[in-house]
C-alpha cells in the first residue's frame, strides 16, 4: 500500500487476534501441540486478508471519488465489502471446521481454535480497522491537505498482465490448467501416508541419528506389544498357548530378521524357569553352577550378555538371567535332584569323547535343525542342547510328554504353575498375575519405522495366532509402532472426509449466496485445482502426508475460498455495468485482484518463517502452503474469468436476469 499505516493497521489486527485466540486456548486449558504450535502464523497470516481487503476496497472507493470525505468513503466501501468478508470468513470457518470430522484430537482442537482466531479476525477488521483507518485519514488531512494520488496504485503492470491471461491466453491458459490437473491426479495416487514420529525430526538432528544407530546395531527403536488374553475359565500356565506365543516368537525372527529386531516375551520366563530348574547334577558341584540367589552366569543373562542387543537369536542366547528367581535354594534344594527328575537322556560332558563320537555328536546338530544352513553359534547352540550343558536343554516351554515326568500334557500345567509359585521376584511388565495371568505381554522391538512395515507385521502377527492359536485365547496389538499406524489409517481416512465436507459446504454457501447451484460449482473449482496440486507437489518432492501435513488442505481451502469470493463478488458488480467481458475482466482483477495478490504474498510468507522450524514437518507446512497461496490466488485470477466468460451465467447478471448479453472478445 506504500503507507505505513495501512501496513500496520491489519497487523494490529492480527497480532490482538493471535493473542486472544492462545489466551483463549489457555482459558479452557488446551495443551499446545505440534500441530496446534501453527495456529500463531496462521493467525497472523489468515487474518490479515480481511484487514488488506478493508484498506484495498477503501482505497479504491476513495480513487474514483476524491471530493467525498474520509466518514462517507468508508461507509460506502464497508457497504460494498462486507457481505463479500463476511461470505469469506464464514466459508475460511467452514474450511477450519472440517477437520473436526478427524477423531484425532490435536487436529480437532487445531480445527476449533483456527476458526476462533477467523471469528476474532473478522470481528476486528470490522470494527477496529475503520476506527482506525479514518483516525488516520484524517490526521494526513490536516497535516498535508490532499491525500497522495492512485492512479498508479489503479494500474499495474504486473496486474494489466495477469487479466490478459483469460482474454486473450485461453487457450494456452487453459492447457496449462489441464496439464497441471493431470500431473496432479497422478501424483495423488503416488503420495505416502505416514505418521512416523520420528520422522519430524531432520535427518542431522542427534535423536534421529542415535535412532538409527540403535535401528542399525541393536534391537531397534519402534516398539509396540502383542498382549495374549485369556477367556473365562482359562489362565496362561497353559503349556499350548505358552508354545503358541514362543513359536510365533522364533517365527518372526526367522521370517523377519531386516524387521523385527528383538523380541522379549512372556514365554521365556517360564523357559528360563525349566532350563534352570533341570540344571544337570554334574555341574552343579562346578564353581560356575547356577545359584537362584546369585547374579547370572556367563553370557545366560537375559539382560546382561550380547544376546539381548544382538542380531543373531538362539536358546541359549535368548535364556533370561532368571538365576535369582527362586530365592537363595539352589535347584538340587528345590528339586528331586537336577536332571534325575527327568526321564531324557543325554551326552554328559564329564565323559570323555573319541574323535568319532565328536563327529556323531556334530551329525546329530546338524540334522536336528531344519533345512537351512546354520551358523557357527546355531551350531554350537545345538551341541549345548544335545548334551543338557547348563540345561540348555530345557530352555522350553514344557510341552514333550515323554521329556518330562509326566502321563498326561494337563499335568505340565501344574509343572508351570509350581515354576510360578516357587518364583520370588515380579513379572508385572510382562503378567497381570504372579500365580494364574489372564493376560500376558510379549514385547516387540522394530529396526523400522514405517507404517507398511509395522502393518506387514501386525497381519503375520493376526494370521499366524489365527492358524495355531488354541481355543480361549486371543490377542491385540497396542504401543508406539501400532499407534503409528492407526494414526496413518485414520488420517487418511479423515483426510477425504474433511476435504469433502469443507467442498459441499463451500458450495452450499455460494449456491445459496448466488441463488444458483452452478455458482457453488464455479467457486470451488479453483480451489479443488489447488488441492489437487498440494497432493501432486507432495508426492513429487516425498513429503508424506501425516498428522500436520493433513490440516493443508484445510487450510488451502479456508484461505483459498476468500479469493473466490472476493472476485465473484467484484466480477458481479462490473458485470451490471456492462456486457464487455474482456472490460469485466479487466476492471475486476485491477480491482480486487491487488488484495488478492497482496494477501496471498502475506499469508504464503507469514507461513514461510515455518522453513526456520527445528521440526522437519513444520518447514514442510511452511514451504507448501506457500505454494498454495500462489496456486489459490492464481486460480481465482485467472480459472474463475475463464470459466465466467465462457459461460456467462446468469447469476453474475444483474438482478440474476436470464436475458442473453451481447458479449465481446479481444
Amino acid at each position: 500500500f506504500r503507507r505505513i499505516s495501512s501496513a500496520l493497521l491489519p497487523l494490529a489486527t492480527v497480532m490482538i487476534a493471535t493473542v486472544w485466540t492462545v489466551g483463549t486456548m489457555a482459558l479452557f486449558g488446551v495443551t499446545f501441540t505440534i500441530i496446534s504450535s501453527c495456529l500463531p502464523v496462521l493467525i497472523i497470516a489468515v487474518g490479515s486478508a480481511y484487514g488488506i481487503h478493508v484498506i484495498n476496497h477503501y482505497y479504491h472507493v476513495r480513487a474514483e471519488n476524491r471530493t467525498r470525505g474520509v466518514g462517507e468513503n468508508l461507509k460506502i466501501s464497508m457497504k460494498e465489502v462486507f457481505m463479500p468478508i463476511l461470505l469469506a470468513g464464514v466459508t475460511t470457518l467452514i474450511g477450519f471446521l472440517s477437520i473436526l470430522t478427524s477423531p484425532i484430537l490435536p487436529m480437532k482442537a487445531f480445527g476449533v481454535f483456527a476458526g476462533v482466531g477467523t471469528v476474532y479476525s473478522l470481528i476486528l477488521s470490522f470494527f477496529f480497522i475503520p476506527v482506525l483507518l479514518e483516525y488516520a485519514e484524517n490526521r494526513k488531512r490536516r497535516d498535508s491537505g490532499v491525500p497522495e494520488g492512485d492512479e498508479e496504485y489503479s494500474h499495474s503492470p504486473a496486474l494489466l498482465r495477469i487479466a490478459a491471461l483469460p482474454v486473450k491466453h485461453r487457450k494456452a491458459s487453459t492447457a496449462v490448467i489441464l496439464i497441471l490437473a493431470g500431473f496432479s491426479i497422478w501424483g495423488l495416487t503416488r503420495i505416502n501416508v505416514e505418521s512416523s514420529l520420528i520422522g519430524y525430526f531432520p535427518y542431522k538432528e542427534q535423536i534421529r541419528q542415535d535412532s538409527r544407530f540403535i535401528d542399525e546395531h541393536f534391537g531397534g527403536t519402534n516398539i509396540f506389544s502383542v498382549v495374549y488374553s485369556a477367556d473365562e475359565g482359562y489362565d496362561l500356565t497353559d503349556p499350548a498357548v505358552l508354545k503358541n506365543m514362543d513359536d510365533l516368537k522364533q517365527y518372526l525372527l526367522r521370517n523377519y530378521p531386516e524387521t523385527v529386531g528383538q523380541i522379549i516375551s512372556y514365554s521365556d520366563f517360564i523357559k528360563r524357569m525349566n532350563q534352570i530348574m533341570n540344571y544337570p547334577v554334574a555341574e552343579l558341584a562346578d564353581a560356575d553352577a547356577p545359584s537362584f540367589g546369585d547374579e547370572p552366569v556367563g553370557d545366560d543373562s537375559f539382560f546382561g550378555g550380547d544376546s539381548f542387543f544382538s542380531d543373531e537369536t538362539s536358546p541359549a542366547d535368548d535364556s533370561a538371567g532368571m538365576d535369582s528367581f527362586f530365592g537363595d535354594a539352589s535347584p538340587a534344594e528345590e528339586t528331586t535332584g537336577g536332571d534325575s527328575s527327568v526321564t531324557a537322556t543325554f551326552v554328559p560332558l564329564s565323559e570323555k569323547m573319541s574323535v568319532e563320537d565328536l563327529i556323531l555328536l556334530l551329525n546329530d546338530s546338524f540334522t536336528s535343525g531344519d533345512d537351512r544352513e546354520l551358523s557357527m553359534r546355531e551350531i554350537s547352540d545345538k551341541m549345548k542342547e544335545l548334551t543338557n550343558y547348563r540345561g540348555a536343554a530345557y530352555y522350553e516351554v514344557p510341552w514333550d510328554v515323554e521329556k518330562y515326568p509326566v502321563e498326561e500334557r494337563e499335568e505340565l500345567k501344574d509343572l508351570i504353575s509350581q515354576y510360578l509359585l516357587l518364583y520370588s521376584g515380579s513379572l508385572d511388565d510382562y503378567a497381570n498375575d504372579s500365580l494364574k495371568p489372564t493376560e500376558a505381554r510379549m514385547m516387540i522391538q522394530l529396526k523400522t519405522h514405517g507404517s507398511a512395515e509395522t502393518d506387514m507385521i501386525i497381519k503375520e502377527i493376526n494370521a499366524f495366532t489365527e492358524r495355531n492359536l488354541p481355543g480361549g485365547y486371543s490377542i491385540s496389538c497396542a504401543g508406539i509402532a501400532e499407534l503409528e499406524l492407526a494414526l496413518t489409517n485414520l488420517i487418511l481416512s479423515s483426510q477425504m472426509t474433511s476435504i469433502l465436507f469443507a467442498l459441499v459446504a463451500v458450495f452450499l454457501i455460494i449456491a445459496f449466496t448466488y441463488k444458483s447451484p452452478l455458482a457453488g460449482l464455479i467457486g470451488i473449482a479453483p480451489l479443488t485445482l489447488s488441492i489437487l496440486m498440494n497432493f501432486g507437489l507432495m508426492s513429487l518432492l516425498g513429503i508424506n502426508l501425516d498428522m500436520v501435513t493433513a490440516i493443508i488442505a484445510s487450510i488451502a481451502i479456508g484461505i483459498g475460498v476468500d479469493y473466490t469470493v472476493h472476485f465473484l463478488s467484484r466480477y458481479r458488480k462490473e458485470r451490471a455495468l456492462t456486457d464487455d467481458l474482456v472490460q469485466v475482466t479487466r476492471n475486476t482483477v485491477l480491482s480486487t485482484g491487488r488484495g488478492i495478490i497482496i494477501n496471498a504474498l502475506s499469508v504464503g510468507l507469514g507461513f514461510a518463517v515455518l522453513c526456520f522450524s527445528r521440526f522437519l514437518v513444520l518447514r514442510y507446512i511452511g514451504i507448501l502452503v506457500a505454494i498454495i497461496m500462489a496456486t489459490s490466488s492464481m486460480g481465482a485470477l485467472i480459472i474463475l474469468p475463464l470459466i465466467l466468460n465462457k459461460l456467462d451465467p446468469p447469476f453474475m447478471r444483474k438482478d440474476g436476469e436470464g436475458k442473453s448479453a451481447k458479449r465481446k472478445t479481444a
